[in-house]
């Protein structure tokens, strides 16, 4: 007998029939394959990101530690898992300590410094969010990070994570930090 064999796709037929035959045979036989797995889940919600932060006083050299208020808005918000498609934007308002570094000042202006806050993400349909998380920055480096959790209200218990870009008041080297400034950034609510 002449087998023939016709070669489709890179595959031919008669691999195709022998990989149909041996797979009826081991789910016959009570052998089921594994499915793939399961894929991470899609985050609750992603917004763009835009704020400030004021620190009075100042931080300096010879004043480490003061107070930051932070205003800012969310918006382009998507839901990837569709859960939370109602929040499209929030208005921020945050408050907490601030310290700086007292190793690394570049005249007056910090390398490095940590605001831990509070506050609320008041979102575009009255909803509000209660948050608490930290915000580090290494000005020197460029590279910042924001942490923390949805305390209260819609995404309460998501992990809240940002990278945002910073920038600093022009006269922060000669009278040290005063406000820090998200141009822009993506948060990530999971």
């Amino acid at each position: 007998m002449v087998m023939s064999r016709t070669v489709r796709s890179g595959r031919s037929t008669t691999s195709r029939a022998a990989g149909l035959v041996a797979s009826v045979a081991l789910a016959g036989a009570g052998l089921v394959l594994p499915a793939a797995p399961a894929q991470a889940a899609t985050g609750d919600l992603s917004c763009a990101v835009t704020g400030s932060v004021t620190f009075s006083p100042a931080l300096t050299p010879t004043r480490t530690s003061t107070k930051g208020n932070g205003t800012g808005k969310l918006s382009n918000c998507i839901s990837g898992n569709g859960n939370f498609s109602r929040l499209q934007s929030a208005d921020i308002a945050v408050s907490g300590p601030a310290t700086a570094d007292p190793s690394g000042f570049a005249g007056q202006c910090p390398a490095l410094i940590n605001l831990k806050v509070t506050g609320t993400f008041s979102w575009q349909d009255g909803e509000k969010s209660g948050v608490s998380f930290t915000l580090s920055d290494d000005i020197a480096a460029g590279k910042a990070s924001i942490t923390g959790t949805v305390t209260k209200g819609p995404l309460k218990g998501d992990t809240v994570t940002a990278a945002p870009v910073f920038t600093v008041n022009t006269d922060c080297a000669t009278a040290g930090l005063s406000v820090l400034t998200a141009q822009s950034g993506a948060v990530e609510f999971s």
